[in-house]
């Protein structure tokens, strides 16, 4: 079996690539988490100019790995409309490059609840498993989801990121016409963004879609989706109830 490193899982072999969670995919998702607590642990003890300077670091490598997806691409001859950057981690490309250049609760929020946990479930489940895990698109792949991952957790380790769940309905919103739009453009190009076209060669959607068909399987996809989200977000959401219910016995006291 004659693989490239520029090969893509459009043009690999059958049999060309990894197992989840075996050797090659641990072996990414231990270096990714020795990467991330060395991240987090500069970044707590950094000041707030060094922080600022090491959100830009990252976000700017995050924008050159997307460029060097491009031009392996290129170079191999295999770049067509599905490799634009309109995935929903490659959306998250722009979102953090927009916090490290304007940072606002916004993209904060949609960091803590968009970004992180949506490159986090590609680098568990990776659709790009069909390529050599020493590929051009699987180093790609993996470096620039670890990227993203780092890039929200060690604000989190720093507490510059903390969860709003007033921000949640926005968050969910903004993801939710997002899809809408390239549900249509998909249409248009014929390319397959946020998995809405055709489940890949992601699991769980192929399970899903064996299940309840296509496009029924966007429906689990949705659901998970919204309920991990709101599940990141109900840790802060009790402990402000609890908040609210110890003051109201010092206000009525003090009225």
């Amino acid at each position: 079996m004659q693989v490239s490193f520029l090969d893509t899982v459009e043009s690999v072999p059958d049999g060309a690539g990894f197992a989840y969670f075996g050797p090659e995919h641990c072996l990414w998702l231990a270096a990714g988490v020795a990467f991330w607590v060395l991240l987090c642990r500069g970044y707590r003890r950094a000041r707030a100019d060094q922080r600022r300077t090491m959100r830009l670091a990252v976000a700017w490598l995050i924008v050159a790995d997307e460029c060097f997806k491009h031009a392996t691409l290129l170079l191999g001859h295999h770049w067509w409309a599905n490799y634009l950057p309109l995935q929903l981690c490659s959306l998250s490309i722009f979102i953090c490059l927009w916090n490290a250049l304007r940072p606002r609760e916004l993209n904060r929020q949609l960091i803590y609840a968009v970004a992180v946990p949506a490159a986090l479930a590609a680098l568990l489940f990776p659709g790009w498993a069909r390529v050599p895990a020493w590929s051009a698109q699987a180093i790609h792949s993996f470096t620039v989801h670890v990227l993203i991952v780092g890039y929200g957790v060690m604000q989190l380790s720093g507490h510059d990121i903390k969860p709003r769940p007033k921000w949640l309905p926005a968050c969910l919103g903004a993801t939710g016409a997002s899809a809408v739009a390239i549900y249509f453009l998909n249409k248009a190009l014929g390319t397959n963004f946020m998995f809405l076209a055709n489940p890949g060669d992601a699991w769980p959607l192929t399970a899903w879609e064996q299940a309840l068909g296509a496009p029924g399987y966007i429906l689990p996809l949705a659901l998970v989706a919204a309920a991990m989200v709101s599940a990141m977000y109900l840790p802060e959401m009790i402990l402000g109830a609890v908040h609210r219910l110890r003051e109201r016995p010092r206000a009525s006291r003090s009225a």
